[in-house]
């Protein structure tokens, strides 16, 4: 009979921790193995209580207070005496422990003060370098420094990309690099006609859904897109996930508000995950555009991944590794440089081709079926919780 293995789950999320790794990967694939059970802690709500939960196919534990302030020390504290009682437990019912961090330093070290008390295998994954570049100068200065510590006492470390993986490996030198495994998409398909004749779509439909923040750069985006309508493209664009302070400087572009009372381009608020699939399913192309900036160099594009499952072909630009490898071997779409120059270029060309788009939407979603399933990462995963040891 098989060892019952642990695994708990430290991130850095709060109730409900919506996030495609999360719900793809821990609350549904690995959760689902007979030989493990799943515990996820998290910060509460507010006013959502602190008892114990299901979610999706695992134990939720909303337990810690919010990851700001003085109590970001304070679950230092409440962590210790929660993952003594659960330790305890396991080793005395004879089951494996395995604890899984992500990103937070400090939950990582409280998993290296009480590792040579406890017999457990010790994660660490990081999804952003946020010692790098989240928070003032002290903050980072104490972030790189807590990774440093407990990383000494760190098992395997593991990442969204291989540039992530690299990174993290610096701070745990006695570990071992475990292999990558990318944010994919966790959302159900939606039904998508991809049969429809060229003559039945005389508009064609992109779509932006995620972060509209000035760091992302969209005003080089919406540029492009003036600059295409001049060519008398039959396009719309739709951007879902803005906020209003985010559209009144959009507003400030010369030539934005026209194009929106033409209804070209237009802007939806933040909408709830379930409802992002029906987005996509009255789309053609999805934009996938990051700016190639080393804030986002080892990004893994989960909106693109979402885009290729749900049957659009997709705009992209060079100069994110992650990006540029799903769209080299998917061939569902066009990789553009990072200019307003070339993506109104990719725009108009995309455009002129609409046999094309039907292809590339079928390249997608092909190999998203076959490559972009968190089921696909499953052996991966064992492999860097160590459970078939």
């Amino acid at each position: 009979m098989k060892t019952k293995n642990i695994l708990i789950a430290l991130l850095d999320k709060s109730w409900p921790p919506q996030h495609s790794f999360v719900d793809g990967m821990l609350s549904e694939v690995i959760a689902s193995e007979k030989d493990l059970s799943v515990r996820l802690y998290v910060s509460r709500a507010q006013n959502s209580g602190i008892y114990t939960r299901k979610y999706k196919k695992a134990v939720c534990l909303p337990v810690l207070w919010p990851r700001t302030g003085i109590y970001r020390f304070l679950n230092v504290t409440k962590l210790i005496v929660h993952l003594i009682r659960q330790l305890r437990k396991a080793r005395n019912r004879g089951h494996k422990a395995i604890i899984f961090v992500r990103n937070e330093p400090l939950y990582l070290l409280v998993a290296a003060i009480l590792k040579p008390y406890f017999n457990y295998h010790l994660v660490l994954q990081s999804s952003f370098p946020h010692e790098e570049y989240s928070g003032g100068l002290i903050k980072r200065s104490f972030a790189k420094s807590i990774y440093y510590i407990g990383g000494r006492r760190v098992d395997t470390v593991t990442g969204v990309t291989p540039q992530g993986v690299e990174r993290i490996h610096k701070y745990c030198a006695h570990s071992v690099k475990g292999n990558y495994i990318p944010l994919l998409s966790d959302l159900p398909a939606f039904p998508k006609n991809l049969n429809l004749s060229v003559n039945d779509k005389t508009t064609t439909k992109f779509i932006y859904v995620g972060s509209h923040s000035a760091g992302r750069n969209l005003d080089i985006v919406l540029k492009a897109i003036i600059k295409a309508s001049n060519f008398k493209t039959y396009a719309s664009f739709k951007f879902v996930g803005c906020k209003k302070s985010e559209l009144d400087a959009f507003l400030l572009i010369p030539g934005i508000a026209d194009l929106i009372n033409k209804d070209v381009i237009s802007f939806i608020s933040p909408v709830a995950r379930s409802d992002i699939p029906q987005y996509l399913a009255e789309s053609d192309i999805g934009l996938s555009l990051i700016p190639p900036r080393k804030v986002y160099y080892e990004s893994s594009p989960t909106k693109l991944a979402e885009y290729l499952g749900a049957g659009l072909a997709v705009l992209s630009n060079v100069g994110i590794p992650m990006q540029e490898k799903f769209v080299n071997e998917s061939k569902a779409g066009v990789l553009v440089d990072w200019s307003v120059d070339a993506i109104a270029e990719g725009i108009v060309m995309m455009c002129s081709n609409r046999e094309a788009i039907d292809t590339w939407s079928r390249n997608g979603q092909v190999y998203a079926e076959r490559h972009l399933q968190y089921s696909n990462y499953l052996p991966t995963f064992r492999e860097i919780l160590s459970l078939d040891d």
